[in-house]
């Protein structure tokens, strides 16, 4: 008779083949044929992190259209202005930074509804004021209020109340939501490790050589 370990094996069969995480980015995890469950779940909790991280450029962007400083982003994410600055420069001239007020401009130009339908929901959820966006479609701030009224401003689905300061609480939300991640990769890192996972292995699933694996996990 074939001895067997008290160790639960980790079959192909028990391995899904696609994980979707959802969210931003639509990314999904490829569970690697015969890999241990340690590192199907240090995989999953890295690319959850990923995403995080996306969230946050997305909420600085917002914050910046918001006209938020980075003296300001910094302080949301707990960091200098100046290391804020760093992190996230590429975001004041990539594609996320807001035109919504030109967007609402060129809508009434073209007599389109629809479109200032849209472009007035993205520049609402910019944080931008209803002044502000009056003045873009050239009416009173009554009318602009009558016409859309409806719209909520900020970001939908993160629950802040309205408020110049709701774009930089969505900057520290996104930011808890990193950190929460990364404790979740560093405990499935460990575990992988405790299970006699080699640091070859650990780096090859969260995409990190296996120095770096071994200097982010063993500090």
């Amino acid at each position: 008779m074939k001895k067997t370990t008290g160790m639960k094996q980790w079959s192909e069969s028990q391995a899904p083949e696609w994980s979707d995480l959802g969210g931003p980015g639509g990314v999904q995890v490829r569970a690697q044929a015969g890999a241990g469950p340690e590192l199907h779940r240090l995989r999953v909790a890295s690319q959850e992190k990923v995403r995080a991280e996306r969230v946050v450029v997305e909420m600085v962007a917002a914050a910046l259209a918001a006209r938020h400083s980075w003296a300001e982003i910094g302080r949301a994410a707990r960091i200098t202005r100046q290391a804020a600055h760093v992190r996230w420069r590429s975001v004041e001239t990539g594609p996320a930074r807001d035109t919504s007020l030109e967007r609402i401009r060129a809508a009434v130009a073209d007599e389109s509804p629809g479109e200032q339908q849209e472009a007035v929901e993205a520049a609402r959820a910019a944080w931008h004021s209803w002044a502000e966006i009056a003045a873009a479609a050239g009416v009173s701030m009554k009318t602009a209020r009558k016409r859309w009224g409806g719209i909520p401003k900020g970001r939908a689905g993160w629950g802040h109340p309205l408020g110049a300061d709701g774009a930089l609480k969505d900057v520290r939300t996104a930011i808890l939501a990193v950190e929460a991640a990364a404790r979740a990769e560093r405990t499935a890192a460990r575990a992988a490790r405790a299970a006699g996972q080699s640091w070859d292995e650990i780096g090859r699933v969260t995409g990190l050589s296996r120095q770096g694996a071994h200097a982010r996990w063993t500090s």
